[in-house]
Parts: C-alpha cells; sequence; structure tokens
C-alpha cells in the first residue's frame, strides 16, 4: 500500500528546525568542524601570519600558531567571532534568512530561542557576511542543505 502523503512529502521536505540542527550537529565540536572543513579545506591557516605551523588546542576549539604566538580558531575574521550565541542557532538564522530574507528579529528569536536583539544582530551580521564574504555563507547553506 503506497503512504497516501508520500508526494506531499517528497514535493515539501520538512521544514528545518533548531531540533534538526542539534540532531545534525549535537556538540560545539561537531558545528566547529563542519566550519573548519569549509574554512579551510586543506586544514588550518593562521590568518595573523598565514603560516601553517600550529599546535590545536583540542579543549578550547582553538589553535597555537608557532610562528607568530597567537592563539585562532575557525570563527575568527567571521560573523561568529566572539558569538555567545550557539553555532547551530547562527545555522538556522542563515538557513531561515535565505528563505525569507524580511524575516523579523522577533520572528527569527522565535525559531532559533534567542532574544529579538540577539536575533537583530544576527541578522545584521549575517547580511553583512552576504555581501562581503558570500562564498563562505553558500557553503554553509549548502552544507547545512545536505
Amino acid at each position: 500500500m503506497k503512504h497516501p502523503n508520500l508526494f506531499l512529502y517528497l514535493a515539501y521536505p520538512l521544514a528545518m528546525t533548531l531540533k534538526s540542527i542539534y540532531r545534525k550537529y549535537p556538540s560545539h565540536a561537531k558545528a566547529i568542524a563542519m566550519l573548519e572543513e569549509i574554512k579551510w579545506p586543506n586544514g588550518p591557516i593562521c590568518p595573523y601570519c598565514l603560516s601553517k605551523q600550529f599546535t590545536p588546542l583540542p579543549n578550547e576549539s582553538r589553535y597555537h600558531c608557532n610562528v607568530c604566538n597567537a592563539s585562532f580558531s575557525v570563527t575568527v575574521d567571521s560573523l561568529f567571532k566572539r558569538t555567545r550565541a550557539d553555532l547551530q542557532k547562527w545555522f538556522l538564522a542563515i538557513h531561515l534568512l535565505k528563505d525569507e530574507p524580511d524575516i523579523s528579529a522577533r520572528t527569527l528569536g522565535e525559531k532559533i530561542e534567542a532574544t529579538k536583539d540577539s536575533a537583530w544582530l544576527m541578522i545584521q551580521k549575517i547580511n553583512r557576511a552576504k555581501r562581503e564574504s558570500k562564498e563562505f555563507i553558500e557553503s554553509i547553506e549548502n552544507e547545512l542543505n545536505k
């Protein structure tokens, strides 16, 4: 027997939710690993001196550059720099802004379980990143849709 709603399921895949993002990236480390694959496909590079000589600091999701002595993570020089919000919330915000570019901060905040002020800041940063580093944002969107 055929499932009566099979066409609807195939035509309209389930909406991405915060829960589905957390299932795909259950930890901060998994979210960081995804960003590292996108930003550094050939391995980490120090953003300050462009060296590939580093020591991983796995407990902090960071690296220590052995050339310039700087500490860095994949979030440096990106919209995620110094964020306190979970990366999973950022990922859902990126996805929702792609589908609904004019979403209000209040609505986004409800969907990502954040305050409207945090959601407003995310909207600003994501829109700026779309202008300044469109490829990075598109790569994140593509990874989320896999």
